[in-house]
């Protein structure tokens, strides 16, 4: 299995957790599981954002902010 696959295979389980996290969205009954996957969908769509706001929150609990 070269590089090559192993990034294909990669791509093709996030396209199905994207998928499974819109249907959660769309049809789940309880709240929170609606959030919980769109907070995923964020984090994997912005991961750079997700990144800068976490260091941010730990500098704030660091109280260096």
């Amino acid at each position: 299995m070269g590089i090559l696959d192993v990034e294909q295979n990669r791509l093709r389980q996030q396209k199905i957790e994207v998928k499974a996290l819109v249907a959660l969205i769309k049809h789940a009954r309880v709240f929170e599981v609606k959030q919980d996957a769109e907070v995923r969908l964020w984090q994997m769509a912005f991961p750079d954002k997700v990144a800068e706001n976490l260091k941010r929150l730990e500098q704030k609990q660091l109280g260096l902010e």
